[in-house]
C-alpha cells in the first residue's frame, strides 16, 4: 500500500473476504485490493528463493483470455491443471466456470490469466472484468469469476509453481495496469495462493 494513504478495512458479506483500499494515484493505477484472512499472514521467503522465484516466472508466459470460445477450448488442459495442482473441489474444475460465466457473461467481460510453460498450462487465475460504481466514482472492476452458489475459489497452480505463477500474474497485471481500477478477491478460504502469494507478489509491486 501507499505510505501515509487513508486506510480502511472492513469485513464484507462473503465469508474469508476484507477491503482494503487506498486513493488512486496517478497513472490509472488499481487503487484497492480485496483478498481473505491471508492477508494478515506473514510470508517470509529468502532473498535467494525469491530470486529464484523471479527467474522463474520470467521463464512463464502470460495470455488474458479474453474471448469466450477461447475460454471453452481451455477445458482438458485446464481439469489437467486442476488435477495436478491438487485441487479437489468442483468449484474449481473448467466446467463449474463456464456455468458461472454463462451467468455473468451479460455484465462482465472474460479476464481470465492463463500460464505456460514450455506450451502447458501450469496456472489459472479465473477473472471477470466489470464496471461497477464505488461510492459515486465509476471504475473498472476485477472479480474472481464466481456465482452466488460458489462455495470457495482460488488461483490455481500446482505446489512447486504457485509462487512462480503468481509472480507472473502479478506482473501481467501490473503490465495491463491501465485497464483495472480496482480488484475484488471473494470467496477465499485460509491459506490461498490468491489471498497469500498473488497479494504478496502484487504488494512488492505497490499495489
Amino acid at each position: 500500500l501507499w505510505p501515509d494513504a487513508p486506510l480502511r478495512a472492513e469485513r464484507l458479506t462473503h465469508p474469508g473476504s476484507y477491503e482494503r483500499k487506498t486513493p488512486c494515484l496517478n497513472g490509472g493505477f488499481p487503487a484497492a485490493y480485496y483478498c481473505g484472512p491471508a492477508l494478515s499472514a506473514s510470508i517470509g521467503v529468502s532473498a535467494v528463493q525469491a530470486r529464484a522465484e523471479a527467474q522463474s516466472a520470467q521463464a512463464l508466459t502470460v495470455h488474458a483470455i479474453v474471448d469466450e470460445s477461447a475460454f471453452s477450448a481451455l477445458r482438458e488442459q485446464w481439469n489437467a491443471l486442476v488435477a495436478r495442482a491438487g485441487a479437489t473441489s468442483v468449484f474449481f474444475l473448467h466446467e463449474w466456470f463456464c456455468a458461472a460465466w454463462a451467468w455473468r457473461k451479460e455484465n462482465a467481460q472474460l479476464f481470465t490469466l492463463c500460464a505456460y510453460e514450455s506450451g502447458s498450462l501450469v496456472g489459472s487465475l479465473p477473472l471477470i472484468l466489470e464496471s461497477a460504481s464505488e461510492g459515486k466514482v465509476s471504475v473498472k472492476r476485477l472479480e474472481l469469476l464466481t456465482v452466488p452458489d460458489t462455495q470457495l475459489c482460488d488461483l490455481i497452480a500446482p505446489p512447486e509453481l504457485a509462487a512462480s505463477v503468481a509472480q507472473a500474474f502479478a506482473a501481467e497485471l501490473a503490465r495491463r495496469a491501465a485497464q483495472w481500477d480496482t480488484m475484488h478477491l471473494h470467496y477465499l478460504s485460509e491459506g490461498t495462493l490468491a489471498g497469500g502469494l498473488l497479494l504478496q507478489a502484487l504488494g512488492a509491486r505497490g499495489f
